[in-house]
């Protein structure tokens, strides 16, 4: 009973895994994300990316590779969250080369900036082509926008 209502606890409320992670309860966290996955979260990015960051956590980092890596089969690698979280597990790793090319499969865009070096960063992120990046990531955050 007390796994079926964390389960549709899950389902209802994002937070409720992180919370579990945070008082030591990860791998029940990572069982409820695992069973979201694969019953009705296939494609979701950010749950996957989420799943992963609690594998890598728990330091089942072949189960982390494995959760991203199959996210690259309808998700760009210059998606920044999946970017980001390759860099993390990378870097958990201690894979730093591998966790620097992650990073720039997306951060690449931030150098067409010009006088990139002398802007401050809240300059930088004014600057920055986001739209052009998402749609290139293959994501449309806006009503009405095309690719």
């Amino acid at each position: 009973m007390a796994e079926s209502l964390a389960r549709l606890v899950a389902i209802y409320y994002w937070w409720h895994t992180a919370l579990l992670a945070s008082i030591g309860k990860t791998q029940d966290a990572i069982e409820i994300l695992d069973v979201a996955i694969r019953h009705f979260s296939r494609k979701n990015i950010a749950t996957r990316t989420d799943l992963a960051m609690l594998q890598v956590m728990d330091e089942r980092y072949d189960d982390a590779e494995e959760t991203l890596s199959s996210t690259l089969d309808f998700a760009s690698a210059a998606n920044p969250l999946v970017a980001c979280s390759f860099a993390v597990l990378y870097e958990a790793q201690n894979r730093l080369h591998d966790a620097v090319a992650a990073t720039n499969a997306w951060a690449h865009r931030l150098y067409a900036i010009p006088d990139l070096a002398n802007l401050s960063s809240s300059e930088v992120l004014l600057r920055a082509d986001w739209d052009g990046h998402l749609r290139h990531a293959g994501l449309n955050l806006r009503p009405g926008q095309t690719h």
